[in-house]
C-alpha cells in the first residue's frame, strides 16, 4: 500500500506493517487552519506500536520517497551571507517609535561595530512536544504540556467539528517550552491518530 502527501513523493508501509509490535500505520493529511487563527497540522504518517522500540522500528522501516520542496537547494553558507549583507542595511522605521538610531550614531563619540554568527540552533526543551489523546464519537479528552490550553481546545473543535464543552485537555507539567508548546500541532496529530 502506498500514499503521497505534500512532504513525500510516495510511501510504501509493506515492511513497517510486518515490525513485530507495529500494529497500525495511519496516515494523516495535512490541517490548513484559517490563516493566523491556529497552527494546524503538518500531516503526515503514524506508526502505532505496543512499544516505543516497535514505533521507532517500524518508522525506521518506512519506505519514503521524500519531497524537499523549495528546501532542497538550501545553502548555510548562502542564508548566512544574506543575512549578514542585511544586518549592513538601513532598517524600516516603524511609526511611533521613540528616539532616532541614525541620529543617535551621528552624535556619538564612539561607535563600537561587531557582527556574530551562531549555529542554527534547535529548538530542544527536556520534554518533546507529546500528547495523549482519546477520541470518542462526540468528546476529546486530552493530556498534554501545553501552554495554551484554550488555543488548543479552540483548534480541536474546529478540526474535528467538536462542541467545545466536550473537549477536555489536562495540562501537564512542562519539561520546557519557551513558546513552541503554545502551537497545539501535536495535539491536532495525537487526536487524529486517536480518531482513526
Amino acid at each position: 500500500m502506498s500514499g503521497s502527501f505534500w512532504f513525500c513523493k510516495k510511501f510504501q508501509k509493506n515492511k513497517a506493517a510486518q515490525v513485530s509490535g507495529v500494529s497500525q500505520i495511519i496516515e494523516l493529511q495535512r490541517l490548513t487552519p484559517p490563516i493566523g487563527k491556529f497552527f494546524g497540522m503538518l500531516g503526515g504518517v503514524a506508526v502505532v506500536a505496543n512499544t516505543t522500540w516497535a514505533a521507532f522500528q517500524g518508522k525506521l522501516a518506512l519506505d519514503i520517497d521524500w519531497n524537499l520542496g523549495e528546501n532542497v537547494s538550501f545553502d548555510t553558507e548562502k542564508f548566512k551571507q544574506t543575512l549578514t549583507e542585511r544586518v549592513g542595511k538601513r532598517g524600516k522605521l516603524v511609526p511611533g517609535g521613540n528616539g532616532n538610531v541614525n541620529s543617535a550614531f551621528k552624535q556619538a563619540n564612539q561607535i563600537v561595530e561587531a557582527t556574530y554568527h551562531v549555529p542554527f540552533l534547535a529548538h530542544a526543551p527536556m520534554e518533546v512536544p507529546n500528547a495523549t489523546a482519546w477520541f470518542q464519537k462526540d468528546k476529546i479528552e486530552v493530556w498534554a504540556p501545553v501552554q495554551d490550553p484554550q488555543t488548543a481546545r479552540s483548534e480541536l473543535a474546529h478540526f474535528f467539528k467538536i462542541p467545545i464543552e466536550n473537549i477536555t485537555i489536562h495540562v501537564t507539567f512542562l519539561g520546557g517550552g519557551f513558546g513552541r508548546k503554545s502551537k497545539s500541532d501535536f495535539v491536532v496529530e495525537a487526536v487524529a491518530i486517536s480518531k482513526k
